[in-house]
């Protein structure tokens, strides 16, 4: 049993968290907020640390550490008998680091938006790097004008799409992020289909719709895998789950999250498995 300790410690705690049905108030891509799971509260006090896989508690309690020491919080048992409780819950999913985001969320502001895309080197970018037609992009996306908060002296253009939040999915040449408030991007073919397709991010959703003759059912535009659990519920809803993720270990990990959770997801990244993700093997093919 002496190695039980690591590997427990490395069961990722956000994933966990949610399969005990705690789900975050607010969340980025370093970090997710929840109400106590100890208190009765109405601003979130219980902090998780996605990056290094720690938590704390802000409130009364002062009370910090590994999902071990959640375990232990929570239930009050031993050490030994919390790492038990981890490692017999189900299959065991490694710890992997989030993507993180160059610029924290909450320092963009959208301060201007353009019904199309207008910028030379937005469009040279979409459709000599990107491989997508500017009528596609055009479609679902919108020029944005956007400050960072610590530069407001200097504007910046990117493409824009809203996310059902109210947000933005921002994307340039060399800006990959979200605005407050963060959420994924759905677009409805047909409100009826009981299918649902998933999509990492921006490029691979308009790689989709410039490859596919005939668009039917539910797209989603995840804009961060850290949504998956958020929307696990809305999943159930739908016969088909297609996922078009990236070719990585932490799309390996939702994919598994969605069998944990009694669903039936369809792998379709075998059409571009020798490439990164979707957009790579289109441009690949153009």
């Amino acid at each position: 049993m002496e190695n039980i300790f690591p590997i427990a410690s490395k069961v990722d705690m956000y994933t966990y968290m949610s399969e005990k049905g705690y789900k975050p108030v607010r969340v980025n891509s370093r970090k997710a907020y929840y109400l106590s799971p100890k208190r009765n509260e109405s601003n979130p006090s219980f902090e998780l640390d996605r990056v290094n896989n720690r938590w704390s508690d802000r409130g009364e309690s002062g009370a910090y550490g590994s999902i071990i020491d959640f375990v232990v919080w929570m239930e009050g048992c031993s050490l030994l008998e919390a790492a038990q409780k981890i490692m017999g819950d189900g299959e065991l999913r490694q710890y992997h680091k989030p993507d993180l985001i160059d610029v924290d969320q909450k320092a963009i502001d959208v301060i201007d938006v353009k019904d199309n895309i207008l910028n030379e080197t937005l469009i040279n970018y979409c459709e000599k790097i990107r491989k997508i037609p500017i009528s596609v992009v055009n479609e679902y996306c919108q020029e944005v004008t956007f400050l960072f908060a610590t530069r407001k002296y200097m504007s910046h253009v990117g493409l824009g799409m809203k996310n059902d939040s109210g947000g933005w999915a921002i994307r340039n040449t060399w800006f990959k992020g979200n605005t407050k408030p963060s959420y994924v991007s759905t677009v409805k073919f047909d409100p009826e289909s009981l299918t649902v397709n998933l999509f990492e991010g921006l490029f691979d959703f308009l790689s989709y719709v410039t490859l596919t003759d005939k668009l039917e059912g539910t797209f989603v535009v995840l804009n961060s895998l850290i949504f998956i659990p958020m929307i696990i519920d809305d999943l159930r809803g739908y016969d088909i789950i297609n996922c078009f993720l990236d070719n990585d270990v932490a799309a390996d990990d939702q994919i598994d999250y969605m069998f944990a959770n009694k669903l039936s997801p369809i792998d379709r990244r075998d059409m571009y498995d020798d490439f990164n993700d979707l957009n790579d093997f289109h441009v690949a093919n153009c």
